[in-house]
């Protein structure tokens, strides 16, 4: 499937030369709603959903590559650009929930429930992300699809994103400093640059020059706003 990142130059740059991508992390994220959209109706088991999301990061994309609110928000201004990406069917892409209130999540699932008594009971609340019944909850088919409510759900003001996302388990081998990098490879690989309209000759070589670490070299295109739409197009070949 194509997905599309919007970057300012530097991010952009730096993520092709080292091949990689930066994962998300949710208390980081623009919407401050994050996190919201969905609760559970125990606040207790919330919690613990939270204890258990804070391992998760997010490689975050959209299905277009001409909303100009998108180059506007995330390619500084359309000074930056947009770099397509082929990914594979094996990579589990998640369309965010779009809703236009918080809703809740009921929980039917003995063993949390259990697990949270207990944990309240024995005073561990928070409870530590090396807890090892939290790693098996954290495991268990049931709980994610719970915990994916929560990591999906968004603001529909947010719908012009077309967002899809990645799940990803936060590894220390991802950690650069505080932030965590995904290596790009076969299932998650750049095709494609589009040049933001604002982006200088500059900023276009630094660009063909992370473009051309790859074999074959990146294709380059310029893009320029539509006669008859608000929409951001292709032109030529840079």
């Amino acid at each position: 499937m194509r997905a599309y990142k919007f970057l300012s130059l530097e991010y952009a740059v730096d993520n092709l030369v080292k091949h990689r991508l930066k994962i998300a992390q949710y208390e980081d994220m623009n919407d401050p709603f994050e996190l919201h959209g969905a609760a559970v109706s125990n606040p207790m088991y919330h919690q613990i959903l939270v204890d258990v999301i804070k391992k998760h990061g997010v490689l975050c994309f959209s299905r277009v590559d001409n909303e100009p609110l998108l180059w506007s928000h995330y390619a500084d201004k359309h000074r930056g650009c947009c770099i397509a990406f082929e990914i594979d069917q094996s990579v589990r892409l998640e369309p965010t929930i779009s809703l236009d209130a918080p809703r809740k999540v009921e929980i039917k699932m003995p063993r949390l429930e259990q697990f949270v008594l207990e944990a309240f009971e024995s005073g561990r609340l928070p409870i530590e992300e090396t807890d090892a019944e939290l790693i098996s909850l954290s495991e268990d088919p049931e709980f994610d699809e719970i915990t994916k409510a929560v990591l999906l759900s968004k603001y529909s003001g947010w719908k012009y994103e077309q967002e899809l996302r990645v799940l990803i388990m936060l590894q220390g081998e991802q950690q650069d400093g505080r932030l965590y990098f995904a290596d790009l490879d076969a299932r998650i690989k750049p095709v494609e640059v589009l040049l933001g309209v604002r982006c200088t000759a500059e900023d276009e070589q630094k660009l063909r020059y992370a473009a051309n670490r790859y074999d074959p070299p990146l294709p380059i295109r310029r893009t320029t706003f539509a006669a008859d739409s608000f929409e951001i197009v292709r032109t030529s070949m840079a």
